[in-house]
């Protein structure tokens, strides 16, 4: 059995060329929607401002399918498809037989008589979104980084803590409904760390999809991928005590 998907692109953090006075930073997101409202927010309330600056879905679904019992290397057949928009038609005229969505497009097909066979987040602990750049632009402009992670934690501190505000910044970025952004809101809103800090096991999960996608035998640890120096000194200066 062959069963035909679509994914998104996963979120990316691409840094633009030099320029004088402030830096500019280019941070694409897959979907201007609910998981990637940290990036609007940080932008909207001036924190990429404050600091001097301006994914996943396909390893999630290959994750979740693998909980109930498919082999995501042998029996699905992935179509990228891009948007949630562009995804929802591919079922609509089942051109696909199921999708990865967020919210609140999740929201949206079910109350059209569509049915969700599993959240993620429900079923492992999986880094969703996260940051990253070219080992270069670490060591030459690491305040830069600091500043760029400082940024997007008070935004998800200030998504946590703002409800109604948070909604608002979803419809007007991602012109979504009000009802669908609040079901969006209150769905994901615990998910949004409050401290910036990457769960080891979460990272494994990512490591160990990658592996086998790359043929790659031997362990990977999460130091050889991941460096967490300047989250530790990005935490120390807003006061907040890492995981």
């Amino acid at each position: 059995m062959t069963i035909r998907f679509s994914i998104a692109l996963a979120a990316l953090l691409l840094f633009g060329s030099d320029v004088e006075a402030l830096d500019r930073i280019r941070i694409a997101v897959s979907n201007p929607n609910m998981p990637n409202l940290t990036v609007s927010v940080a932008q909207k309330k001036g924190f990429f401002k404050d600091e001097n600056i301006g994914a996943t879905p396909d390893v999630g679904a290959r994750m979740m399918l693998k909980q109930i019992g498919l082999d995501p290397e042998k029996e699905i057949k992935v179509l990228a498809l891009g948007s949630d928009a562009a995804r929802m038609m591919a079922l609509k005229q089942r051109v696909v037989d199921l999708i990865v969505i967020s919210p609140p497009a999740d929201s949206q097909m079910e109350k059209q008589g569509y049915r969700i066979l599993a959240r993620a987040y429900e079923l492992f602990n999986f880094p969703y979104l996260g940051l990253g750049t070219q080992l270069r632009k670490i060591k030459e402009k690491p305040d830069e980084i600091r500043r760029a992670i400082k940024a997007t934690i008070r935004a998800n501190r200030f998504v946590r803590d703002n409800r109604d505000e948070a909604v608002q910044t979803l419809v007007d970025w991602g012109k979504v409904e009000r009802d669908y952004a609040y079901a969006s809101y209150d769905a994901l809103r615990n998910l949004f760390n409050a401290d910036g800090s990457v769960p080891e096991d979460g990272l494994r999960l990512v490591f160990d999809q990658a592996r086998r996608t790359a043929k790659i035998t031997r362990d990977v640890t999460p130091a050889e991928v991941a460096d967490l120096t300047m989250l530790r000194e990005a935490q120390l200066v807003l006061g907040i005590k890492g995981r």
